[in-house]
């Protein structure tokens, strides 16, 4: 029998991504499925089809999970639920615990694998779901995403006309770079981008569209502004809701960033996807899917903790990648 299921996941676009494969099959499981999330990335579900409702996790009768006294609105809320299942670093977190003493069949889904761990952080949660609802290895195989989410077309029209009224014609092949991250310290140089970007356009003959966010700096934003302005090969796209983003990507054929948010969105819509990884590990933190090529450059000191990264003041391991290494990896003729 399916019920009504509550999903709690309070983290950023990539991680929530990298959760997608469990929430696809908790979606299976579900008679309705409403996602507490942030704001953003809840919306873009729904749009998405892969919830019926979501909610911003910063509302606050949620904040009231936080000091373990949840208040009535959430009660009254949670009481059209059967099931929970909550997304989060720690088995008996003050979240987790509260939930559990409005909806007792709230079961934990641990977002972080043990220490020296080489399993892919979208397998261990994943594993762990099955494990809850009793599937086998051979059935739990069969549950990662084959395709992409299905993208309304309407906003596919949008991207296209938005495109087309900047000069694109679909003879051209057409290619993606996002040069930020939630964290500075997986970035790339802006400059490495910003010279690829005219590479791409002068001997691939593509047109680029770069990405920001409100992740990136007004002074990143205003560095790129600067630089495409004149150009008609490139144009800026800031700030865009997420099912934008997503439809620009589905109709591009490559996608170049950093280990990020973005990124992992690309694997799920472009048709190729170039990822630059850094500190972190691909091992673990590579976006899902056989679209996606990880590029690093191979230092012993690669990867390395978030606490010697942040400290780490050469960055050789981004730096010492070199623009030509990205251009090998683009499979499109001169």
């Amino acid at each position: 029998m399916k019920f009504n299921i509550f999903i709690h996941h309070d983290g950023a676009l990539g991680d929530v991504l990298l959760s997608l494969p469990a929430i696809n099959l908790i979606h299976k499981t579900s008679k309705f499925l409403h996602l507490a999330a942030k704001s953003e990335i809840g919306i873009f579900f729904k749009q998405l089809g892969i919830v019926q409702d979501m909610s911003g996790t910063d509302r606050a009768m949620y904040l009231s999970l936080y000091t373990a006294q949840p208040n009535a609105a959430l009660k009254k809320f949670l009481s059209g639920f059967k099931k929970a299942f909550v997304f989060t670093s720690q088995e008996n977190s003050v979240i987790a615990n509260s939930l559990k003493t409005l909806l007792p069949d709230t079961k934990v889904i641990k977002t972080i694998p043990p220490e020296n761990s080489i399993m892919h952080i979208a397998e261990y949660r994943l594993r762990q779901l099955k494990t809850m609802i009793g599937m086998t290895d051979n059935e739990i195989d069969n549950e990662h995403p084959k395709t992409s989410p299905h993208i309304p077309q309407v906003y596919l029209k949008e991207a296209r006309k938005a495109l087309y009224n900047a000069g694109y014609s679909d003879a051209r092949p057409l290619i993606c770079i996002h040069p930020g991250s939630g964290g500075t310290r997986k970035c790339w140089k802006l400059e490495y981008y910003l010279e690829l970007s005219e590479i791409l356009v002068r001997d691939y003959k593509a047109f680029v569209i770069i990405f920001t966010g409100h992740v990136e700096s007004e002074t990143t934003k205003t560095e790129i502004n600067n630089f495409i302005s004149g150009k008609k090969d490139m144009i800026h796209i800031s700030d865009n809701e997420l099912i934008g983003i997503a439809a620009f990507l589905n109709i591009s054929h490559i996608y170049i960033g950093n280990d990020s948010g973005v990124s992992h969105l690309a694997s799920l819509f472009c048709r190729k996807v170039i990822v630059i990884f850094g500190p972190t590990n691909p091992i673990l933190w590579r976006p899902v899917g056989d679209n996606v090529e990880v590029i690093s450059s191979g230092l012993m000191c690669s990867p390395c903790s978030e606490a010697i990264s942040m400290n780490c003041l050469d960055k050789k391991c981004l730096l010492e990648i070199p623009i030509s290494t990205i251009l090998e990896k683009i499979d499109m003729p001169l």
